[in-house]
Order: structure tokens, then C-alpha cells, then sequence
């Protein structure tokens, strides 16, 4: 028998675990902000990853700001290729890549 505490505590788990990012699937990641905007598109242990370099590729991340390689589970800017093909460096002529700043400038 379940004791009654722990099924008040259910909630808490579940929505802590929404927040946190944790028990997502594959599809929820692919269709979230974070796949949308980070690349953060495939589900690893629970959590919304980067795990490919199309994860990061398809990303207004890569095409507004050159975050188009995978480094880890992150996208990131990878060469100054990424940067040439962003709006940033169309718009603000930011396009090169520094790696130590990791960004295009």
C-alpha cells in the first residue's frame, strides 16, 4: 500500500522534473524551444542534448549567430566558415571566429 504522503509528492517530482529538463523524450525535445533556438534537439539521459551536428545545423542559433559545430552536447562556433554563413555577419559584419570568446565577431 502507498502511503498517502507520497502520492502528494508526486506533483512536486513530476513538475521539479519538467522544469529541470529531466524525463524528456525524443520528440519533445525535437519540437521545443531549445531544439528550435539551441539545438538542443535530441533526448540523452532525460535531458535535451545537442548530439549531432544537424541537431545544431537546423538551429536559428547556427544561422543568426554561426553556433553550427557540436563540441560535447553543446553547439557552438566551430570555424569561420559558421560565421560567413550567419546573419551576423551579413547584418553586422561579424565574421570571424573566436574560439577563445566563442562567438563570431
Amino acid at each position: 500500500m502507498v502511503k498517502a504522503s507520497a502520492l502528494l509528492a508526486l506533483p512536486v517530482v513530476f513538475a521539479l522534473s519538467i522544469l529541470t529538463g529531466g524525463c524528456r523524450s525524443a520528440e519533445s525535445c525535437k519540437i521545443s524551444p531549445g531544439c528550435q533556438v539551441m539545438g538542443l534537439c535530441s533526448s540523452v539521459g532525460g535531458n535535451c542534448v545537442a548530439a549531432t551536428a544537424q541537431d545544431c545545423q537546423q538551429s536559428s542559433g547556427c544561422k543568426d549567430f554561426g553556433f553550427c559545430g557540436l563540441s560535447g552536447n553543446a553547439c557552438v562556433v566551430a570555424s569561420d566558415a559558421d560565421c560567413k554563413a550567419s546573419t551576423a555577419c551579413k547584418k553586422e559584419n561579424k565574421c570571424k571566429a573566436n574560439a577563445a570568446a566563442k562567438r563570431c565577431e
